[in-house]
């Protein structure tokens, strides 16, 4: 699964919006544009963390029994359709300490940006 994963994210961070199909429906032209969650996660930390450390958890839900486990106690009624969570921290080096913790295979997807950008993510490490 985690090779899949790799694949799937290879290239978003280098994403543009393009116009990924023209169709025509009842005497209608529209544009069809897909958005991926990982588009929104990096418009999400240009706009809101342009200047912070965050730690991006995603399918917390899903894995809050491992979050439980490592010490991240989540309220599930905040959490019921969650699929990406933040986590802003002091300083690059408490975000890449966090990520040590999400390095095993059974937790979830966990990527790390400083200052706005992209710096790793459990997979590569």
């Amino acid at each position: 699964m985690w090779d899949y994963i790799k694949k799937r994210l290879a290239n978003f961070h280098t994403m543009t919006k393009d116009v990924d199909e023209n169709v025509k429906i009842h005497n209608h032209n529209w544009h069809l544009y897909t958005v991926s969650l990982n588009n929104l996660v990096d418009t999400w930390v240009d706009s809101y963390h342009s200047s912070d450390h965050v730690v991006v958890v995603w399918d917390a839900l899903k894995h809050n029994d491992f979050l439980k486990s490592n010490g991240f106690v989540l309220d599930e009624t905040k959490i019921y359709n969650n699929k990406i969570l933040t986590v802003q921290v002091d300083s690059l080096d408490k975000a890449l300490e966090i990520l040590k913790i999400f390095a095993n295979n059974d937790g979830p997807f966990v990527q790390v940006f400083s200052l706005g950008k992209f710096i790793t993510d459990n997979i590569d490490n």
